[in-house]
Parts: structure tokens; C-alpha cells; sequence
């Protein structure tokens, strides 16, 4: 990460994170709160996944519309 160009604007900024710190964050966070690997590959987390599962579980059509009689009961 280069902050040349921010610090040329912003005189006296001095970035006080790394790409390591925020690697380490995001590992003690994501162990913290309990996220595994399949969670957060899973429909929770992907627009396209979420979308498909829908589909498959006949929420949504192909063209992406919800079913009426889904539609109606909600």
C-alpha cells in the first residue's frame, strides 16, 4: 500500500495501519465471532449465492421476480 499520493495532499498524515495490522484484525474478529470459511463463502455473504438459493428453492423465477404465491403469503 502506497500512501504517497494521500500524505502530498494531507500534509503531516502518517498512516498508523499496515496491511499486516488489518490482516491480523480481520483474523482475530472473524475467529472471535465464530465466521468459518464455509460461512462466509456461503449465501449469507455472496449476492449470487443468495440469488441462486432463492431460485432453487422456487422464491424467485428465472427472471428473478418473486413467485406469487410466495408473493401473496408474505
Amino acid at each position: 500500500v502506497d500512501c504517497t499520493y494521500i500524505g502530498r495532499r494531507l500534509h503531516g498524515f502518517k498512516p498508523q495501519w499496515t496491511a499486516r495490522r488489518g490482516i491480523e484484525q480481520l483474523y482475530h474478529t472473524f475467529r472471535a465471532t465464530g465466521l468459518a470459511l464455509g460461512d462466509f463463502e456461503g449465501e449469507r455473504f455472496k449476492r449470487i449465492a443468495h440469488v441462486q438459493k432463492l431460485i432453487q428453492d422456487g422464491e424467485l423465477d428465472t427472471d428473478l421476480r418473486r413467485t406469487p404465491q410466495l408473493a401473496i403469503a408474505v
